[in-house]
């Protein structure tokens, strides 16, 4: 059964980046809070099929990869070590800040 889910979860396809960050703005639209646009965001992932969803998060997983390590210089210079948030948790909310943003660290992680 395990390895049913799987091999169905590897058909689907990531969604198109324009999508994706089209959906991230619309949640930004709403609110300058980030746990209000995680909500709004939930709102909106509601709406779409499963397939979508599986869509939008191998989307989101692959901009997590791709930012690697380079998000947490940005966000965790100075910052003592217990103060630090997870490295995922950074790449998040740089994601969470739109396309922009997330082109601008990605590209130029100093």
């Amino acid at each position: 059964m395990e390895e049913e889910n799987s091999k169905k979860i590897a058909d689907y396809a990531e969604m198109e980046e324009s999508t994706f960050w089209k959906l991230i703005d619309e949640s930004r639209a709403q609110t300058s809070e980030v746990n209000d646009r995680f909500e709004r965001l939930r709102d909106l992932l509601r709406e779409l099929s499963p397939k979508q969803i599986v869509g939008f998060r191998l989307t989101m997983d692959r901009l997590h990869d791709e930012l690697g390590e380079s998000s947490w210089y940005v966000y965790c210079d100075g910052l003592a070590e217990d103060e630090r948030p997870s490295l995922y948790a950074i790449q998040g909310r740089i994601i969470s800040m739109g396309e922009e943003s997330y082109y601008n660290v990605k590209d130029k992680p100093n």
